[in-house]
């Protein structure tokens, strides 16, 4: 069992996907994600609540992806890239990582939910390890925004408008109607 605390983020969870649930799901990107159907993705929520044991996941923050598409780059830098995970963070399982074969579910905190879950993975996921990506707080209220984030701009003095300029518009305004009218009426007379 894997818990996973209430309003967690920043953490990213990686699981090797075995048996039955190999190539079932789709391999699936953050990116091709935004494709589906409003079915397809409740079909691959319902695919994944079953390989984790939970009972609810919002697939939009899950990836599936075939270790071998990204064999050249290799899986930790994949991570370190895609994920933002920093190296540091990745070192230690370095070596399992980039040994890992076939298909890879990538599950992001957002992925599931702000309460506090129980992930009870199945006997077709094997789980990798829970990485911290970059700079983003394990838990907790996001930090406060300062009242005044940018400083007001500085105000020019202000300038006088010339003489007549504010009758422009309304003489224009006023030659559009005109013609406008005169095109309804022609149309009429016709």
């Amino acid at each position: 069992m894997i818990e996973v605390p209430a309003n967690e983020t920043g953490m990213v969870r990686i699981f090797a996907v075995n048996g039955a649930s190999t190539g079932s799901g789709t391999a699936q990107s953050f990116l091709s994600r935004l494709e589906q159907s409003p079915e397809q993705i409740a079909t691959e929520a319902a695919r994944l609540q079953t390989m984790l044991g939970i009972d609810e996941i919002d697939p939009t923050y899950t990836e599936t992806i075939t270790v071998s598409d990204v064999r050249d780059l290799g899986l930790t830098q994949y991570l370190a890239t895609a994920m933002d995970i920093p190296h540091d963070t990745l070192s230690a399982d370095r070596a399992r990582l980039d040994a890992l074969e076939g298909e890879v579910l990538i599950v992001l905190s957002r992925a599931l939910g702000f309460g506090a879950q129980s992930l009870r993975p199945g006997p077709d996921l094997t789980f990798i390890g829970a990485y911290k990506m970059a700079e983003a707080p394990l838990s907790g209220a996001m930090p406060a925004r300062s009242a005044n984030p940018m400083p007001a701009p500085a105000s020019a003095p202000p300038t006088a408008a010339p003489k007549g300029a504010g009758k422009l518009p309304l003489v224009l305004l006023g030659l559009l109607l005109a013609a406008g009218l005169v095109l309804l009426l022609a149309r009429g007379g016709a």
